[in-house]
């Protein structure tokens, strides 16, 4: 205590902005000890009778401390009685109130900020100034430059690099972005920077439809993705195995023609793009799953549709621009149900996915002939850390349709 009130009386400078990185860890650490809010009324008379009452860093680590023990009213009225607030005590409190159970009283403070606090849209003061970024437009709190992009973003963010140059630096809600319209730039960064910049963001859609970003289109880059990755160049996109499926290929090509000559014949129009999608989704489909899932003879009617129903709904929450993944405050809120629609569609997937695997065992079981697809590689595979097979979890993630 007496280290953390030394800190706070400096005010400012490496040891002020020390307490304000790690008061949260600390908070967390007494909290498991047994930590109630009694103890932080006692910190807080400390505090004052130190005379840090009016000091900005020891007041939002005292705040931020009420707010972890649940104590949310007391957290609220020393903010109310701060003589000035900066955006890290707005953040705490608007945390708070939502970590709490309280979205709606979070975002009427997000209003209250904007209204009360407009000096700090247009603070140079602020310790990410201190950072040498490239120039962009001035940034809203919580939001940043979200509400600068409309409908069209590639319009808006060629425009901002005509305004302010060729690298652009973006604070999409608290994710840090850049943008660029220069080729030599775009040439640095896919070839000399690739390894900073190949990797895929972790989104709420990635998480919960992708097994926790187990897929390998949208696993970050690291060890997982490369050995994942490794699994596919070495099982299911090899020269011969390519070529194991070519026959399978030039049915569905047939396929294809003898729909396009029926339809010609009865004068029918013809949805070429409905048409391409189901010859590409079954060549898919026949090298991952074995089976056949679009247009006239696919295999199993009804698991047929269940897996078109699924792969539709995957595909449109994949593609799915969800605000929660730039302002976390937005997933305890979820005016849209979003993130439970995607918890709906990842319960049908996993199931799916478990009676495709249960299907494979079992005509491995029975000994039956036939091509092996990606389903009975990946089943007769070894396992990390000396398992005798792949866990269930990572097989699914790989057969995902994405």
């Amino acid at each position: 205590m007496s280290r953390f009130l030394e800190e706070a009386a400096a005010g400012g400078g490496v040891e002020a902005r020390r307490v304000r990185r790690s008061h949260s860890g600390k908070v967390v650490r007494v909290k498991k000890d047994g930590f109630d809010s009694r103890r932080g009324k006692e910190i807080h008379a400390q505090l004052v009778l130190s005379g840090l009452s009016a000091n900005l860093y020891a007041m939002t680590s005292l705040m931020n401390l009420y707010a972890k023990c649940g104590a949310v009213q007391d957290a609220y009225k020393l903010f109310d009685r701060m003589p000035l607030r900066d955006l890290v005590c707005w953040n705490t409190v608007i945390a708070c109130f939502a970590q709490n159970g309280m979205p709606r009283r979070a975002l009427d403070l997000v209003a209250g900020m904007k209204e009360k606090s407009w000096w700090l849209f247009f603070s140079k003061n602020s310790s990410i100034g201190a950072i040498k970024l490239p120039p962009g437009p001035p940034k809203w709190p919580i939001f940043g430059n979200l509400l600068q992009l409309g409908h069209l973003p590639h319009r808006d963010l060629a425009a901002l690099c005509d305004k302010y140059g060729p690298l652009v630096y973006l604070r999409l809600g608290h994710v840090d972005a850049i943008t660029t319209n220069d080729p030599n730039i775009i040439r640095e960064i896919l070839r000399q920077q690739d390894d900073v910049f190949a990797s895929r963001p972790r989104t709420l859609a990635a998480e919960h439809l992708a097994y926790n970003c187990g897929d390998v289109a949208l696993a970050p880059l690291g060890p997982k993705w490369k050995r994942l990755r490794r699994i596919c160049m070495e099982n299911l996109l090899t020269t011969k195995r390519l070529e194991s499926f070519s026959g399978h290929r030039s049915d569905e090509a047939q396929h294809l023609v003898r729909n396009v000559w029926a339809s010609a014949q009865c004068g029918k129009e013809v949805n070429l793009r409905e048409l391409l999608g189901a010859f590409s989704m079954n060549n898919v489909t026949r090298m991952l799953l074995g089976k056949q899932y679009f247009g006239v003879g696919s295999d199993a009617p009804q698991e047929a549709t269940e897996f078109m129903h699924i792969t539709h709904e995957l595909f449109w929450l994949l593609g799915l621009i969800y605000l929660g993944d730039y302002l976390p405050i937005w997933r305890w809120v979820d005016p849209f149900g979003c993130e439970k629609k995607m918890r709906q569609v990842e319960k049908k997937v996993d199931e799916f996915h478990t009676k495709i695997i249960e299907q494979h065992r079992a005509s491995m079981e029975n000994q039956d002939d036939g091509q092996m697809d990606f389903v009975d590689v990946l089943l007769s595979l070894p396992g990390e850390d000396g398992k005798e097979h792949m866990d269930d979890i990572e097989i699914k993630a790989l057969i995902q349709p994405t």
